[in-house]
């Protein structure tokens, strides 16, 4: 009689579960929102499939909580105060004082 051997079966592990996505909605100029794309087709053709422009932008909030100071963000937040668009107001309007 021959001797039946066991094969080794890999333990199934199961994909990490991703966190959760909140939709939200952010207010790009029409420039920003060409460069998201452009950056978007980019990683595309590197990776070789779909990225998306939220994919982009989540990567870009990440590495700018790891790569860029306070200060730097900071200067960047005073160009665009300087520009004058802000929440809740038409940029097109004269602010009312």
């Amino acid at each position: 009689m021959k001797a039946t051997t066991t094969a080794k079966r890999k333990k199934a592990t199961a994909p990490a579960t991703p966190l959760p996505i909140k939709v939200t909605a952010i207010v790009l100029t029409q420039a920003e929102l060409t460069l998201l794309s452009k950056l978007a087709q980019e990683q595309s053709d590197l990776l070789g499939r779909a990225i998306s422009r939220s994919t982009i932008a989540r990567a870009l909030v990440r590495l700018a909580n790891a790569k860029i100071r306070p200060m730097e963000l900071r200067d960047e937040i005073e160009v665009e105060l300087k520009q004058g668009r802000h929440w809740g107001q038409d940029s097109t309007k004269p602010l009312q004082n």
